[in-house]
C-alpha cells in the first residue's frame, strides 16, 4: 500500500493506493468465483499532538486502537462489465 501509513489531523484525508500483483492461474482458468483469501487490515490510532508516523506506534499503543477493520479483496474480471 502506498503510502504505507500516515498521521492525519482532524478534517484531513488521504488517498491510499493498493498494488497487488496476481499471477494468472495455471491452464488459463478464470477463478473469479472462488473466495479470495487476500485481505487488508486498516487500523486507526488516536494520537495526541503532532508526531511522526512509525509502524511501531501500533505495537506500543495497541490498547488505544480506535478502529480496526479487515477488508476482503474482490477481484473483478476486466472482460466482464461490473454489476
Amino acid at each position: 500500500m502506498r503510502p504505507p501509513g500516515a498521521i492525519l489531523a482532524p478534517g484531513e484525508s488521504i488517498i491510499a493506493t493498493v498494488f497487488k500483483f496476481v499471477e494468472p492461474p495455471e491452464n488459463n482458468e478464470k477463478q473469479m468465483d472462488q473466495k479470495s483469501r487476500v485481505k487488508f487490515k486498516i487500523m486507526s490510532l488516536k494520537v495526541k499532538g503532532p508526531m511522526d508516523y512509525i509502524p511501531e506506534l501500533f505495537d506500543e499503543q495497541k490498547d488505544q486502537v480506535a478502529i480496526e477493520q479487515i477488508l476482503r479483496v474482490v477481484f473483478l474480471d476486466p472482460e466482464r462489465p461490473c454489476p
